[in-house]
């Protein structure tokens, strides 16, 4: 693969994405891009929107410490649906917790499992434009 960066993108490796589809075309893999939209959102057990951050921790930059001490911690989600509550240990009952990249990747199986059966995707993953008083599906 080529080696190539990105004036405005310091500190980070660059994402060779379409390269590295085309190598895997090219050695006979099948790829698809997935939109994301909203796959970090639902809850891969109850199929709702209802994966919320809630998680208070430190500030991890100590020189933000004083002006901002705590930050919201977005990797961590919990499904506030009612449906979905965790029995822990037989006595407490908690609401189910989600790594966020988890959720993700459960919810882009299901994807990739309903257009292998029948070529179509989830209305709760497809995104909606509002028109005026008309709601149209974005392709």
């Amino acid at each position: 693969m080529e080696n190539w960066s990105v004036p405005n993108n310091r500190y980070h490796k660059p994402i060779k994405g379409k390269i590295l589809r085309n190598l895997l075309c090219k050695h006979g893999f099948d790829a698809c891009l997935i939109n994301e939209y909203a796959t970090s959102r639902h809850c891969p057990r109850c199929c709702q929107l209802s994966l919320q951050t809630f998680k208070q921790v430190e500030n991890p930059r100590p020189y933000r410490r004083t002006q901002i001490p705590t930050r919201t911690r977005h990797s961590l989600l919990r499904c506030t649906n009612l449906n979905c509550l965790e029995n822990m240990d037989g006595s407490e009952v908690m609401h189910r917790l989600w790594n966020r990249d988890l959720a993700a990747v459960l919810n882009f199986r299901h994807i990739l499992n309903q257009v292998s059966h029948d070529d179509t995707i989830s209305e709760r993953f497809t995104r909606v434009i509002q028109i005026g008083l008309n709601r149209i599906q974005a392709e």
